[in-house]
């Protein structure tokens, strides 16, 4: 009977952190990088939606359709995360034996499903917008997609200064048609150098969040917390 009871305190215990852990995750900001919290939220919000505009010159009817793609994109990651943290609950409760590994591994299972959606749901969101776009607003798509990751890792920015956007802090200068074009070669050559190095961030970061995944999976706590 105390055994017994003993299980289902330490089941119960430990479906509650792992709740109590998401829900932290899924309330933190989704411009912090810290732990899994960026599988939780949607890349793009209607916030962002007046880059998509500036960026390619929207008409009416573009800019309706794409502000319910970003809606529809952030229910859908929403309701992952929800789906998640019940299946959270159902794996905690119906998982054999009382193997304190055994559980942790069926609670990170969740975490990793919720990743895999998130991504392919992201993926889906660029497609249908690409699909609303004319040859020309095409073109401008990978100054878009710059602009766009420039923004996400402002958001996370954690050191003084990181959170400037230089280009655009150069865009509100009044400078004059001679500087500008003085100016622009160079201005070009930052952005692709620029985006170059976030975009080797963020792969050195998804390799931390996998270590740090395959860690608390595997019970190594102190690793988990060394890649953080």
């Amino acid at each position: 009977m105390i055994g017994s009871f003993t299980t289902r305190s330490f089941r119960a215990g430990l479906a509650g952190l792992a709740l109590l852990g998401a829900g932290a995750l899924t309330a933190t900001s989704a411009g912090q990088s810290g732990g899994f919290s960026r599988a939780f939220h949607p890349e793009v919000t209607p916030r962002d939606m007046v880059v998509f505009h500036d960026y390619l010159d929207l008409d009416d009817e573009q800019r309706f359709v794409i502000e319910v793609l970003i809606e529809e994109y952030g229910q859908g990651v929403r309701e992952a995360v929800e789906g998640m943290r019940e299946a959270m609950t159902r794996s905690v409760e119906n998982v054999e034996g009382d193997d304190p590994q055994r559980l942790l591994e069926t609670i990170m299972e969740p975490i990793q499903d919720v990743q895999s959606a998130r991504d392919e749901l992201t993926r889906e969101f660029y497609e249908d917008v690409q699909l609303q776009l004319t040859e020309d607003q095409l073109e401008q798509w990978p100054a878009l997609e710059r602009k766009l990751l420039r923004l996400s890792a402002m958001q996370r920015s954690q050191l003084s200064g990181e959170g400037v956007d230089l280009l655009n802090a150069l865009d509100r200068l009044d400078l004059g048609e001679t500087m500008r074009r003085t100016i622009s070669n160079f201005e070009r050559e930052y952005e692709m150098e620029l985006d170059e190095l976030l975009r080797s961030r963020e792969e050195r970061l998804g390799e931390l969040e996998t270590g740090k995944m395959r860690a608390v999976t595997a019970g190594n706590v102190d690793r988990a917390s060394s890649l953080i």
